[in-house]
């Protein structure tokens, strides 16, 4: 998922990121941050005119708009695509019905992995419940409410792109559809990649702080080494190279806790069960060894590349 950022007139910062291709044009979601850091405004780019969204947190109508013209074509000043109205009983910006009840969807958009994304709300009497984004193999991202879906954008944007972690750091695969084959991600330096942290840019965490890997839907956060995570059932990754476990206390392995196997339908490996990693002088019976070159691995195995939870890693084999 490429990024830019620039300068903007007030004094802050504003990044762009694109987000998953669309037939209908290029999109990007730019965020604008003052002097401090904290968001000020974001907005879609769709063949370089902007959309703003309703505030930093709310960009759900935004995202609908989007949705629609990736498969529709470019939507007008007001936010609505094709001449419709958004209004009454017809069908919004997209091509959803206010009169019916019921799980309404709009029009499937494509990702560069090969699958493809719903952008989904449940209403009751034309009244919203619920929103998320539902993917074409069954995963599903739930917006925090039907007016807070910015996490979930984050969250697609990094599922939807073949290789959101980038060629020189480990993590960063695409989510549970085949997409690419996975790869290695040697690391240049310490510091694990956190993935679906819900920012338009990928997270690095800071060389021996843990990711925390919250449940879908949720934020990942990067946290203090040994601490408990803040969400509850998190993934918790304390390594995904042994590079992060040198001088370490703990011991120069990366030991990750969970399985991995060839999966039949996609033809690569990928994990499953993952509770995330940590340092130790040998991995128990029941976890892998994390890698990321033929180096980290011993006894005859070799370093194999697979997928699980939004990371691309290697495990010795």
């Amino acid at each position: 998922m490429a990024a830019c950022s620039a300068s903007s007139p007030s004094g802050g910062t504003t990044t762009c990121a694109s987000v998953p291709a669309c037939a209908g044009g290029e999109v990007q979601a730019c965020t604008t941050t003052d002097g401090a850091g904290a968001c000020t405004s974001t907005v879609y780019k769709f063949n370089g005119k902007d959309h703003a969204c309703a505030s930093c947190a709310d960009c759900t109508q935004v995202a609908m708009d989007v949705a629609a013209a990736c498969t529709h074509g470019p939507f007008d000043a007001g936010g609505t695509s094709d001449g419709e109205a958004g209004t009454g009983n017809g069908p919004d910006a997209a091509g959803f019905d206010a009169a019916t009840h019921g799980v309404e969807c709009g029009a499937p958009v494509s990702c560069g992995n090969g699958g493809s994304y719903q952008f989904c709300r449940t209403t009751d009497s034309g009244a919203c419940t619920s929103a998320s984004y539902d993917f074409s193999d069954g995963t599903s991202y739930a917006c925090s409410s039907c007016t807070d879906c910015a996490t979930a954008v984050g969250t697609v944007a990094a599922v939807c792109s073949p290789d959101a972690g980038g060629p020189t750091d480990a993590g960063g695969e695409a989510g549970d559809v085949c997409g690419f084959p996975p790869t290695l991600h040697p690391e240049l330096q310490p510091g694990v990649y956190c993935p679906f942290t819900g920012s338009p840019t990928k997270t690095i965490c800071a060389a021996g702080q843990q990711c925390c890997e919250a449940p879908s839907g949720m934020a990942s956060t990067c946290q203090a080494p040994g601490t408990s995570c803040p969400i509850p059932s998190s993934s918790s990754w304390a390594c995904e190279d042994a590079l992060d476990c040198a001088g370490s206390a703990a011991g120069p392995v990366c030991c990750g806790m969970g399985m991995v196997a060839v999966d039949p339908n996609c033809g690569f490996h990928r994990g499953t069960g993952f509770t995330g990693s940590h340092c130790a002088q040998s991995c128990a019976p029941s976890e892998v060894v994390i890698c990321e070159g033929a180096s980290q691995c011993a006894g005859g195995t070799t370093c194999t590349p697979f997928k699980t939870q939004g990371l691309g890693l290697g495990v010795c084999l």
